[in-house]
């Protein structure tokens, strides 16, 4: 069988999980090759590439980029064609699995989303979560800009199907989506909130990533110094045994929210202005 993302998610060694992460893709890579009708494989495929390119990629971007711009340029730009590809991954897979479904979801998507079911919601999760990470990371990209709305509605379809998916990683989704646009992008920090206490109540409370999401987003929106320092500290009182497919995705969690309390002289004008 090949290599899926469960393996390595219940690891606690980010580093041996990084290095092996290539070698697991290109493995499913040529197993595609040779059962290229297989939608499973092309949906785990894209979802590893996904996964790989924000945790290993656009995050370490984030964290080098003020000791080595160009590194991070590139990490950047590595990140971006990972996410595209682990998108159409998932869109081969979608495709050969509906093969009662014609057209292009990319620029056919209002005719052709109302007719997936609740077995295609993992599909859409995955095309909408590369698609929106290729556009997140690639900022200058005005073509991107015009894709929005075609997000939009592919995860409100997700959402339909199945809002839990995946320990609730669409409502995290949205707690970004929402909290991080303004409201003249459509964007909706009540919205934003909503998704945060369904993200809680989905996950149990045993994932760090909904406290990071709203933070990075509502809480630098309405600067709220000290709502961002208690999602931290929320985030950091995850008790990371108590769901062991979570663990590597908390442990780089716990990365991230010390990066980000590195930042709150930059993201907060109350926290330059005492210092």
């Amino acid at each position: 069988g090949a290599p899926t993302f469960a393996t390595f998610s219940s690891d606690d060694d980010p580093e041996l999980v990084r290095d092996a992460l290539p070698f697991a893709i290109k493995t499913m890579e040529i197993l595609l090759r040779q059962s290229p009708e297989n939608s499973d494989l092309h949906l785990a495929t894209g979802r590893l590439c996904i996964q790989y390119a924000q945790a290993f990629l656009s995050e370490v971007a984030d964290y080098v980029e003020e000791s080595d711009y160009e590194h991070a340029r590139q990490l950047r730009g590595r990140a971006v064609a990972m996410f595209r590809r682990g998108r159409n991954y998932a869109m081969v897979g979608l495709a050969s699995k509906r093969t009662d479904i014609e057209g292009n979801l990319m620029t056919d998507w209002s005719g052709m989303l109302p007719r997936y079911g609740e077995d295609d919601a993992p599909y859409l999760f995955w095309i909408g979560a590369g698609w929106a990470a290729a556009i997140g990371v690639n900022v200058g990209d005005m073509d991107g800009i015009a894709d929005l709305p075609a997000i939009d509605a592919v995860m409100q379809r997700v959402m339909i199907l199945d809002p839990d998916y995946g320990n609730g990683v669409v409502h995290e989704f949205f707690i970004v989506w929402d909290g991080s646009r303004s409201e003249l992008q459509g964007g909706n920090v009540e919205r934003a909130e909503v998704h945060f206490e369904n993200a809680l109540e989905v996950s149990r409370g045993t994932s760090v990533a909904p406290y990071l999401a709203l933070a990075s987003t509502v809480a630098v929106t309405r600067q709220d110094l000290t709502r961002f320092r208690e999602l931290l500290a929320q985030a950091r009182s995850v008790d990371l045994g108590s769901q062991p497919n979570l663990l590597l995705m908390n442990r780089l969690g716990l990365r991230r929210a010390d990066w980000m309390e590195r930042r709150i002289p930059e993201l907060f004008v109350e926290a330059e202005e005492s210092e």
